[in-house]
């Protein structure tokens, strides 16, 4: 065997860390035969950090990237017949809930909303995700400007992957410590 030639000791720099990537979630498909995940990285300039999809088949080997560009896609989660894959996805300082087919091709947006979404979920026919969203601060500050009153809603919805309308969500108001909880349709 041959021996590596000995390398001298330096420290990590910032061109290093530039050149790392990250795997920062993943998700196995329902016949376990593909692994998606997502790659993180830093922007040259070092002040931004971006994530993209991978899917691995794990048969043949082979991987592919599934989206591009200055994103942070994050959470993903196989609808149970392992046909589409959907996740979160952050673009354009915008986020999201997006499904793209697990055989590669163009993402759909199903919402996009001023907030941060997580903890998605397929339910187990398919036809809808589930999941939990809480608004940003800017969106509590421009209602104070317009003089709303203060309350915090945190929104559980599912949403039919048919359509853009919720089907279905749990409304939760918290006003001054208290909770109040109520399922809302989507005519309510």
């Amino acid at each position: 065997m041959k021996k590596l030639p000995k390398q001298k000791k330096r420290r990590i720099d910032e061109k290093d860390i530039c050149r790392l990537k990250v795997p920062i979630s993943a998700a196995i498909s329902p016949n376990e035969k593909k692994v998606a995940y997502t790659v993180e990285s830093v922007s040259k300039d070092k002040k931004k950090y971006y994530s993209q999809i991978f899917v691995a088949d794990i048969t043949s080997g082979q991987i592919r990237q599934f989206t591009f560009g200055k994103i942070n896609d994050r959470e993903l989660a196989w609808s149970p017949d392992g046909k589409q894959l959907a996740f979160i996805s952050t673009r354009d300082r915008k986020t999201g809930i997006y499904v793209i087919p697990a055989e590669g091709g163009a993402e759909r947006k199903i919402i996009e909303e001023d907030g941060a979404f997580t903890g998605l979920k397929w339910t187990p026919d398919g036809s809808e995700i589930v999941y939990t969203f809480r608004r940003n601060d800017s969106f509590w500050k421009k209602m104070k400007r317009k003089r709303k009153s203060r309350r915090c809603i945190a929104i559980s919805t599912v949403y039919s992957t048919a359509s853009t309308a919720p089907a279905f969500y749990l409304k939760t108001d918290f006003i001054f410590g208290k909770c109040l909880s109520k399922a809302v349709g989507p005519n309510s």
